[in-house]
């Protein structure tokens, strides 16, 4: 996968330091089209998160429901998210690879949680009070 493909979002420093590392390796791994462990990484991603906002990891068939019980997704992104720890998941059980679009939209995913939890949570002041 060609890294033009997609730009990396401009809050990446605004990311947790684990958090950040962990996507630019993800980031790194798919352009050199290692999807094996570029999905592998997206769902350690999903645990990180989930650490880090105190969300209990096990059982971890059970982590999207409780990311979307603490009101951190919505049924779409929980869905979304589902089909990423599946593909983690075969990946890491069994060495299933994903293809280019499917790559591109399984780190989008994981984007979109990452923005929403680290960069979204907090309005900034309008200064209008």
């Amino acid at each position: 996968m060609n890294p033009s493909l997609w730009p990396r979002p401009n809050w990446l420093q605004e990311l947790p330091k684990p958090i950040r590392t962990g996507l630019e390796e993800v980031y790194a791994l798919a352009t050199r089209c290692e999807s094996i462990l570029a999905v592998a990484g997206l769902r350690m991603l999903i645990e990180l998160v989930a650490r880090q906002v105190g969300c209990p990891t096990q059982p971890q068939s059970k982590l999207i429901d409780r990311l979307h019980a603490q009101g951190l997704l919505g049924t779409r992104e929980r869905d979304r998210l589902r089909q990423v720890m599946g593909c983690g998941n075969a990946a890491i059980h069994e060495g299933t690879p994903v293809r280019g679009d499917q790559l591109l939209y399984l780190i989008r995913c994981v984007e979109h949680l990452l923005q929403g939890t680290f960069i979204l949570r907090s309005p900034p002041d309008s200064g209008l009070d």
